[in-house]
């Protein structure tokens, strides 16, 4: 890693392994739309044909997936807990708006909703343990950002820094 971050790397991979296979889906699209829209072909083309050297090229292509895979991390963290927070905000509606109608809670397949159960906040509380794995830096990125080209922005700063 680039060390500007972040969740350790280790532990990411591994929750990632274990985690349901829409969301490694997910998290493999974003890093390809990530990874191209920081490192498009041409611009990794100019940068490796002034490098001749073979293990140049690999340090070179080791640094710049680094950065792009702390972006994508991020910027999958960022969406994850986006859906997390707003799938909790619908239920909590719904089962006051419900509430008003004089029903006290709904089922959805074997799980009861109502008041503020535990189904009722679980968005919340899966977002919180999200956030917990980052580091106060990334807390702070997540944070203050409301949109993904956010993140990639700051990101292109960062390989401004390197090539630019």
């Amino acid at each position: 890693m680039i060390g500007l971050l972040l969740i350790n790397n280790m532990i990411f991979s591994k929750i990632l392994k274990n985690a349901p296979r829409y969301l490694s889906i997910r998290f493999n699209s974003l890093n390809s739309y990530v990874w191209e829209s920081l490192f498009p072909e041409n611009f990794r083309r100019r940068v490796f044909s002034k490098i001749k050297d073979k293990e140049k090229r690999r340090k070179e292509y080791k640094k710049m997936r680094s950065i792009s895979e702390e972006a994508s991390i991020l910027v999958f963290i960022f969406v994850l807990r986006k859906i997390f927070i707003e799938s909790s905000k619908a239920t909590k509606e719904t089962v006051d708006m419900l509430k008003e109608l004089n029903v006290n809670g709904f089922y959805l397949g074997k799980r009861y909703y109502e008041e503020r159960n535990k189904n009722v906040i679980a968005g919340d509380e899966l977002a919180k343990k999200l956030f917990l794995l980052l580091d106060a830096r990334a807390k702070k990125i997540i944070l203050n950002t409301d949109q993904i080209y956010e993140i990639l922005d700051r990101y292109q700063k960062i390989k401004n820094e390197f090539y630019g």
